[in-house]
């Protein structure tokens, strides 16, 4: 019987640590204890920040080149002009 009870008793205590956490937090925070760390707070914020726009930029320009590039080939393709690249090859269309 004592093994049923083990589980409710985990999660309880489990419970127990997480609230008393989270009640520590509310204070340090509520005393304003947090800002001794104001500063290295905006250095991390930046550190993310400059690291994320080289990757961002990246997928905007992948995904906006295959957009583009796919929308303008089909464009082409119906009106039976050539490429927008100064390339040597006719279109694929008969005349």
């Amino acid at each position: 019987m004592n093994e049923w009870l083990a589980v409710p008793r985990e999660w309880l205590a489990s419970t127990g640590e997480i609230g008393a956490f989270a009640a520590h937090m509310v204070r340090d925070v509520w005393g304003l204890r947090v800002f001794r760390f104001f500063g290295e707070t905006l250095r991390q914020a930046g550190i993310l920040i400059v690291s994320s726009t080289l990757v961002i930029w990246a997928l905007v320009f992948i995904a906006g080149l295959g957009t583009c590039g796919i929308e303008a080939a089909y464009f082409n393709q119906s009106t039976g002009t050539s490429t927008y690249s100064a390339s040597p090859r006719r279109s694929t269309r008969s005349r």
